[in-house]
């Protein structure tokens, strides 16, 4: 059981490791905080309110949630992976 949890966060460090590339890689986005583990925020360049009706989009899509949180004065998305069943394909 200890092994198949440390495999499991390591999965997810790996892949949050990916999306953040993704992230960095698409210049209508910014991460303002250093990824941590398995957790990347990150928000859309522009103005508060812009990364907001992204955060309303994701989660009504059903397909995911994510969480909110201000960064300094920047709104931020806090999306981290906890299904052991996600993918690179699935982000």
């Amino acid at each position: 059981v200890e092994g198949e949890l440390c495999c499991h966060v390591l999965q997810g460090v790996e892949l949050a490791r990916y999306f953040k590339r993704l992230v960095i890689d698409d210049p209508r986005f910014e991460i303002p905080v250093k990824r941590n583990l398995g957790l990347v925020v990150f928000r859309l360049q522009g103005p508060n309110e812009m990364t907001e009706k992204l955060l309303k989009k994701l989660n009504a899509s059903g397909q995911l949630f994510v969480a909110s949180a201000m960064a300094g004065d920047k709104f931020v998305i806090r999306f981290t992976i906890t299904s052991q069943f996600t993918t690179e394909a699935d982000l």
